[in-house]
């Protein structure tokens, strides 16, 4: 009996099939190639690398159904050879690079993350240290302040005491030769050179007066410069550590020009990024503004601000404000 063989194929397979040989179908056995794997888990990214979780890695075994049907044997078709084992390796190659691929992804990542932790800590390593630099600078100006101060105080207390100890040593020789001539030449006679003597006195004590204001002259632009410089100090070590400083600032402006139709605020660049942060509460006190923008400017210094507005602009720059306050101290001292 003749039988004409048809095979079916769920699955390419490796094993070369051998159609129409004497025999009917010869299958030369191999060894089944392994499929490519099929993660269905997910990955975590890590600071230590890829950790997978645990996935069901699906396999298909290829199957061949062989099945005989009665009839007569047609000529057998040329010899076809299936796609070896090399040709499945070759193709299923971009899996694994794939996987490949998302490992090198995650140590980019990792490495930028370490980047960027390093760079976070020098940041605040460099914070501290120009704070532990602004509270010394603070403390030795404070020193030298009460020096100079406790110094003047001194002088003065000095010259006034013995302004009152020559004074009263004049008036007790006065006193006296006055008695003596007024005994010897009459009493108008000495009461006349004890008024020359006190005369002298008084234009002694004028003289030390003189002198005290002085001093005090000359120190007060000292002491002025010291306190602004401690000032300043104590200004730039605060925005520094504090970015709710610029915010507050800039709600105290918008108080003052919330009635104009377009306004810009200008900030540092430092402080831009949180600055917007708050824009929505910035927003919620200017109710009849149609124009409201945050933008970032180089020549503004951190912890200062800038207010643009239809009819005028508002300078709150952290050195303009420190100028207007020496301008200040400068016309008290002037008179």
């Amino acid at each position: 009996m003749n039988y004409k063989k048809i095979i079916k194929y769920t699955k390419p397979t490796s094993d070369p099939l051998i159609i129409g040989a004497p025999g009917g179908v010869n299958v030369v056995k191999k060894a089944p190639p392994s499929a490519p794997q099929q993660i269905t888990g997910g990955l975590l990214i890590g600071t230590t690398g890829v950790i997978k979780q645990e996935s069901q890695l699906h396999v298909q075994t290829p199957r061949v159904e062989v099945q005989d049907r009665s009839a007569d044997i047609t000529p057998p078709p040329p010899p076809v050879e299936v796609p070896s084992e090399v040709d499945r390796t070759e193709s299923s190659g971009g899996s694994s690079g794939g996987v490949d691929l998302i490992a090198a992804r995650t140590i980019k990542i990792e490495k930028m993350a370490e980047e960027k932790m390093a760079r976070a800590e020098q940041m605040l390593e460099e914070a501290d240290a120009k704070q532990r630099f602004a509270n010394q600078q603070l403390e030795e100006a404070q020193v030298k302040g009460k020096e100079i101060v406790k110094e003047a105080q001194a002088k003065a207390k000095k010259l006034i005491e013995d302004a009152k100890q020559y004074c009263q040593q004049l008036q007790a020789g006065a006193e006296r030769e006055g008695f003596e001539q007024g005994r010897n030449l009459g009493l108008d006679a000495g009461k006349q050179e004890a008024g020359v003597l006190m005369q002298q006195a008084m234009t002694l004590i004028n003289r030390i007066l003189e002198e005290r204001r002085k001093v005090y002259e000359e120190i007060e632009p000292q002491i002025a410069d010291l306190a602004l410089k401690i000032a300043e100090k104590v200004i730039n070590t605060e925005v520094t550590l504090n970015n709710d400083i610029v915010v507050n600032l800039i709600k105290s402006n918008l108080d003052k020009v919330k009635d104009r139709e377009e306004i810009t605020v200008r900030v540092s660049p430092d402080d831009y990024e949180y600055v917007k942060q708050n824009e929505d509460e910035l927003r919620k006190m200017l109710d009849g503004v149609k124009k409201f923008r945050i933008e970032s400017d180089g020549v503004i210094e951190k912890g200062g601000c800038m207010l643009e507005t239809s009819l005028g602009n508002l300078d709150s720059r952290i050195d303009f404000q420190m100028e207007i306050l020496k301008r200040a101290f400068e016309q008290a001292h002037n008179g």
